[in-house]
């Protein structure tokens, strides 16, 4: 089994766009990382601050 985290930081604007963004960022990771080709989204932390959301994506194969 291997896993591979990602962070990002996403601006808070709605639930919409967030989870717009966070969906990007997983099609942007899997098109360029080879190595995530036969990975799935395990799951996704969030943590808010003032004007961003910490995201953190765990994939595993």
């Amino acid at each position: 089994m291997s896993v591979f985290v990602y962070e990002t930081a996403v601006d808070w604007e709605s639930s919409d766009k967030l989870l717009w963004e966070i969906r990007q960022a997983v099609t942007r990771l899997k098109r360029s990382n080879p190595q995530l080709a036969d990975c799935s989204l395990a799951d996704v932390t969030l943590t808010k601050d003032e004007a961003t959301v910490n995201v953190t994506l765990f994939f595993q194969s």
